[in-house]
């Protein structure tokens, strides 16, 4: 311990660091994303849209069936279970 005033200004500047860290790679950092697949803003921009479809398996086959039928890009289908 440095100092009563000391340590939450060394502490709030060791904060300030790691969310500026964190900020940076979890945004892709600066020319990081230039070789990789498009960010949802820049395909969202170019009219590209993500949907999800939550519901039944029975709900989600008619959805699928119908999305193939636009011949979509990419189509992905995910399950998440229940721990």
């Amino acid at each position: 311990m440095i100092s009563p005033l000391i340590d939450p200004v060394i502490g709030g500047f060791l904060g300030m660091g790691s969310a500026a860290m964190g900020a940076y790679f979890v945004g892709g950092g600066v020319g990081l994303t230039s070789n990789r697949r498009p960010s949802v803003r820049q395909r969202l921009e170019e009219g590209q849209y993500l949907l999800v479809i939550e519901g039944a398996w029975s709900t989600k086959g008619v959805s699928l069936r119908c999305l193939q039928q636009t011949r979509p890009l990419d189509l992905q289908e995910f399950s998440l279970t229940a721990a």
